[in-house]
């Protein structure tokens, strides 16, 4: 369904003194727009975000999108309204991602993201982040090799206990956005075998703990029956075993000591299983 759009009028009041022609005319002060002029409304905002992030609707498509609905949008006006909002919305991402960080347990994967290189970049200031300067090295290598595109990255973070997804976006797989993103974690990092989240933990001064992820770990199990069927079923078996005892395990949880009496009898059993 298109969005339907509505014209609000706003009118505001001019106020004289009828006796002192020196005050002049005044009015109350305006509430501040999200761009100037304050033409738009968060809604119309809402839309454009949702159309491009939520139906990957680019501007020229969202140009024919609106234009059904009697309004005819410039792609720049468009950009400018993504940008004011992004703008507003920064210190709400930045609450999340200080929210994550409080809990102990986070999940950490990323997936490559084609980027368009841009034709110029902004000057780089001397102050700048580790971070800011890999991405200006990576677009400027990419622009003087003309390359239309790279492979980006783009980072997802949950929290075990805290059900908040928190995203981040990097121009390279480089550990620049993880180093950022985890400077105050402390708790287990649940993760891949990728070098860089090594090297985040050693250099974390024990505050982060890296744990291996079970779906990387089933993965490469089922891609090994072709070479070593016996050993690979072997596994097999013991994931299967060990999640049944997982789901039992969640029917004591709570209970305390019988809790804890279960789970430490039954991972015996398990590691004498695995050997």
């Amino acid at each position: 369904e298109r969005p339907k759009l509505r014209v609000r009028v706003t009118k505001y009041p001019k106020f004289a003194c009828t006796n002192h022609s020196e005050c002049g005319i005044t009015q109350p002060e305006r509430e501040p727009g999200l761009v100037e002029g304050n033409r738009y409304g968060a809604s119309v905002a809402a839309e454009v975000v949702t159309a491009k992030y939520g139906y990957h609707l680019p501007f020229y498509r969202q140009q024919d999108w609106f234009a059904g609905s009697g309004w005819c949008p410039t792609r720049s006006t468009l950009l400018n309204i993504l940008s004011a909002a992004e703008f507003v919305l920064r210190p709400l991402a930045a609450y999340y991602r200080k929210l994550l960080m409080q809990d102990d347990v986070i999940g950490c994967d990323e997936t490559p993201v084609t980027l368009i290189t841009p034709s110029v970049l902004p000057v780089l200031s001397d102050d700048a982040s580790p971070r800011d300067r890999r991405r200006h090295e990576v677009l400027s290598e990419a622009i003087a090799r003309q390359r239309p595109s790279l492979a980006a990255r783009m980072w997802a973070y949950r929290g075990v206990h805290l059900p908040i997804n928190v995203f981040d976006f990097t121009v390279s797989r480089d550990r620049c956005g993880p180093d950022d993103v985890l400077s105050e974690f402390r708790g287990f990092l649940m993760a891949d075998c990728w070098s860089g989240f090594k090297q985040i933990h050693l250099r974390s001064d024990l505050r982060i703990t890296r744990v291996a992820c079970m779906t990387h770990a089933r993965r490469k199990v089922l891609e090994s029956l072709g070479n070593s069927t016996f050993d690979a079923a072997r596994i097999s078996r013991f994931e299967v075993t060990r999640v049944a005892v997982q789901s039992c395990w969640r029917s004591f949880h709570g209970l305390g000591a019988a809790f804890f009496c279960v789970r430490s009898s039954d991972s015996a059993q398990l590691s004498s299983y695995a050997v």
